[in-house]
């Protein structure tokens, strides 16, 4: 991603990503009564919304790169890297506000747990199509930020290795990096780190709620925890 954002430049790059993120939101508010068509524009929208993802993970070592002087680059990335991980604290704390756990209160009688259930169900979809107008909202006006103001480089370069643009095809890089045993092995600990890390966080509620856990404090334990990560990671990029 990071070979694409020097082909069409940084500015491109964030003005896609970000398009990507008010594309796949948008899909995933149209309304539709059948169900499986319903289904596909979520998954399509949470495609796209994924897709943009590759931007926010590569491009904050070409922004320091661009932005920044050899001496700030450690940190620039470090704070580039790890500032999208406020967002995810932040769905820690909104989501279960906005959406709560009722589920858990269809232990009625037998006779009415059938017109609860349709119920709840009615209201926690319509809760959660609040919520991603919400994140709808939120994209959108990162998207317009950035169509009114995201030039792709400084005036003038930090250093002289700002200025200078070096670039490899990416079969070349490929090549490279396949035959390099050091990044193999850093690549499969950075990917079980994160596959833990993610597959964890995102079932954390469910798996708190076999210790009578409730969905709002456990979105706190998530946000408290994730925001953690966040400042010692900073902290050791200084």
């Amino acid at each position: 991603m990071k070979h694409l954002s020097l082909i069409i430049g940084l500015r491109v790059s964030v003005l896609l990503t970000t398009f990507l993120t008010v594309l796949g939101k948008g899909l995933q508010v149209i309304p539709s009564r059948d169900t499986t068509m319903r289904t596909v524009l979520i998954n399509l929208g949470q495609f796209f919304c994924m897709a943009s993802g590759t931007v926010a993970l590569g491009a904050p070592p070409l922004v320091s790169g661009t932005w920044f002087p050899p001496s700030e680059r450690t940190t620039a990335t470090a704070i580039g890297t790890l500032v999208g991980y406020f967002g995810i604290a932040a769905a820690f704390a909104v989501g279960p506000a906005m959406v709560p756990g009722v589920v858990a209160q269809t232990n009625v009688s037998n006779a009415s747990i059938s017109n609860r259930k349709q119920d709840l169900t009615k209201l926690i979809d319509k809760q959660l199509l609040q919520y991603t107008y919400f994140e709808l909202g939120l994209c959108t006006a990162v998207f317009f930020c950035a169509l009114v103001y995201f030039p792709a480089r400084p005036p003038l370069p930090p250093s002289l290795t700002s200025s200078t643009l070096h670039t490899v095809s990416t079969k070349a890089s490929l090549k490279k990096v396949i035959k390099n045993r050091q990044f193999l092995w850093l690549a499969t600990i950075t990917a079980l780190i994160f596959g833990v890390y993610y597959g964890w966080m995102s079932m954390l509620g469910v798996f708190l709620d076999k210790f009578h856990v409730d969905a709002v404090t456990a979105g706190w334990l998530g946000c408290s925890s994730t925001l953690a990560g966040v400042a010692s990671g900073i902290i050791v990029g200084r």
